[in-house]
Order: C-alpha cells, then structure tokens, then sequence
C-alpha cells in the first residue's frame, strides 16, 4: 500500500511540476538564433538596440532602425546584421535567461504583432528567432495598457529586465 501511495505522490509531484513550468522551451539550445531588444520609429539616431543570442554567445547589431519592422510595427523578412565580434560573457549570462525562458506558445504562433508596437511613439520590443529553419518575428507594444496573452506578461518582463542588465553594464 506504502508503494501505491508513494508512486500516486511522486505521479502527482510530475504532474505539478510540468503545470508550472510556464511554458518555457525545454531545450533552448535547439534555437538556431534569439534576437531580442528595442526600437522606436519616430527617432533620429541610432533608433534601435538588439541583441543576438547564438551558440551560447551575445552579440550586438550593427543597425540604427531594424529593418525586419515596417511602419506599422508589422513583422518584415529582412535580415539584421550584427557586430561580429561577441560581447564578454557576462553579458551572455543576463541574456540566458531570455532564451530559458522562451515561452512554448509563441512557437505556435506565426509572425505577429502584440498590441500596438510604437504607436505613441512610445518605442517597441522586437522578438525574432530561427527555430528548426524557420524564422518568426514578434513586435510586442510596451504599454501596459493592451491586452497580451497570459504567457507574455512574464516573458516581456524577462526580456525589459534583460535588456536594462545588458545596458547598465555597457
């Protein structure tokens, strides 16, 4: 009875612990690539700031104004070219959690937009990745007043967090 009781228990500690992973990727390194970071449209300048999660190294682009965005915040299939050279790996560590906590629900969405990206000329949060060979983009609005899915509350947390660490220490 003891062993019943015992693999009921150890059934249902599986069973919670699954249900509260929060739908993060299970293997991170099975992404080719992360781009994660922030632009505004209405700016003069260096008007965007993004980051390049690959083979377990940072690196920073080469761009003022991500062309994989249109006007509208809509995702573009335009390529992002980044400084060769990858930043020290202190670096890396704060971006890691970006990519550990990638949620399982965006793989199943296409290309898309969150909210209203840079309306207000409030800037943006741009997403991408490469996944098995294929590439998604995700422009996600940084205000608090649209309605986003439940699992991009946290995930856009991780991703403003990450990118204040990364600028605090350049």
């Amino acid at each position: 009875m003891k062993a019943v009781k015992l693999s009921i228990l150890m059934l249902c500690t599986s069973f919670l612990i699954q249900a509260c992973s929060n739908g993060q990727t299970k293997d991170p390194a099975s992404l080719d690539y992360l781009i994660f970071g922030s632009y505004a449209g209405e700016c003069v300048g260096d008007c965007a700031t993004l980051f390049k999660v690959e083979g377990e190294k940072l690196y920073i682009d080469t761009i003022e104004y991500p062309r994989g965005v249109n006007s509208r915040g809509k995702p573009n299939p335009v390529e992002i070219t980044f400084n060769q050279t990858a930043l020290p790996q202190e670096y890396y560590d704060i971006a890691e959690k970006v990519l550990n906590n990638f949620p399982d629900e965006l793989h199943e969405l296409e290309s898309q937009r969150f909210g209203c990206p840079d309306c207000d000329d409030r800037g943006a949060i741009y997403l991408e990745i490469k996944f098995q060979g294929t590439r998604k983009i995700w422009t996600i609005d940084t205000s608090e007043r649209f309605s986003e899915p439940s699992f991009m509350v946290l995930y856009r947390y991780d991703l403003a967090e990450a990118f204040k660490g990364i600028s605090a220490i350049q």
